[in-house]
């Protein structure tokens, strides 16, 4: 691992360090790292995990430390150390100083004040995650997720309450003694790490407002569908199996057939998943993906 620490001495003393993973998305990531440096609560440090050692992604981190006070550390993981979003975020916290690390993807971006209304009382709560929504790179609205502060894993085993890697703040020793993110998990990650937490009794706050705005591009992402993501549904199912029912079982067969109609998949896979996917769709699922459709979205997660 290379080490690219800027050496331009840190003026604010927030509690807050922000880790940033990001792979070939240096114009996505001038737009996250904006967003970051833009919090009307200064972060204290900004981490960037560079998975594809990228020459456009140091040069944008050396002109952004520029302009502001605030360190950015640049950390590139070598071939050997690449393990998805995960394994990212697990090495950048290995860097973070604060007391409470934020997380955000590199295609995502924050509100000048997601982490002053975000960031949870550390007498009252562990972690702190916001209300969000989802938008195409036009701007289209295409949902919004109104979180809850979850009190038992089974309310959330297969229903994500609005967590995502980009939305939420936790106490590092806190993050430590979960042992991060699931670098076995390519997807579910992010409601992995929820379940976990809440199984364990951590105390969550909600920040009710929309403060995050998670970005549906072209390219790969964590939600794409492809064979890869059907197998990590497979893991994390297994992973909790005492916890699932019989509805979140078929939820997670839908997701899974659902991914399984990739571009990774032929014509006939692909009409095969699609069959046993709507056989595992409620009418609540039929019509999320419809009013995805219609508002613009090439692609539906549902």
């Amino acid at each position: 691992m290379s080490l690219k620490p800027n050496d331009q001495p840190t003026v604010n003393r927030a509690s807050v360090s922000c880790v940033i993973p990001t792979h070939n998305r240096p114009i996505e990531l001038h737009r996250a790292l904006d967003s970051a440096l833009l919090q009307s609560v200064p972060l204290r440090e900004i981490v960037v995990v560079d998975d594809a050692a990228s020459a456009e992604v140091a040069k944008l981190v050396d002109l952004q430390q520029a302009k502001t006070h605030v360190r950015i550390i640049l950390i590139t993981l070598s071939e050997s150390e690449k393990g998805g979003a995960s394994r990212s975020r697990n090495a950048g916290v290995e860097h973070v100083t604060a007391e409470f690390v934020a997380f955000l993807d590199d295609d995502d971006y924050w509100d000048p004040d997601f982490i002053a209304r975000t960031l949870p009382d550390p007498t009252q709560h562990d972690i702190g995650f916001s209300w969000m929504d989802v938008r195409t790179e036009a701007g289209v609205v295409l949902s919004e997720r109104r979180g809850f502060a979850p009190t038992v894993a089974q309310q959330i085993v297969t229903r994500n309450p609005g967590f995502t890697g980009s939305n939420f703040i936790i106490r590092r020793d806190c993050f430590h003694g979960l042992d991060g993110f699931d670098e076995d998990l390519r997807a579910y990650n992010d409601i992995d790490f929820l379940v976990r937490a809440v199984s364990r009794g951590h105390r969550i706050h909600v920040a009710e407002a929309v403060l995050v705005h998670q970005m549906i591009g072209e390219g790969e992402h964590l939600s794409s569908r492809s064979k890869r993501r059907a197998k990590a549904i497979r893991a994390y199912a297994r992973k909790h199996d005492s916890l699932l029912d019989g509805a979140d079982r078929r939820r997670l067969r839908r997701d899974y057939h659902l991914s399984l109609r990739g571009s990774d998949a032929s014509r006939v896979e692909r009409a095969m998943h699609f069959v046993l996917m709507w056989m595992n769709s409620t009418p609540v699922d039929l019509s999320r993906t419809w009013n995805q459709r219609a508002a613009g979205a090439k692609r539906a997660y549902g």
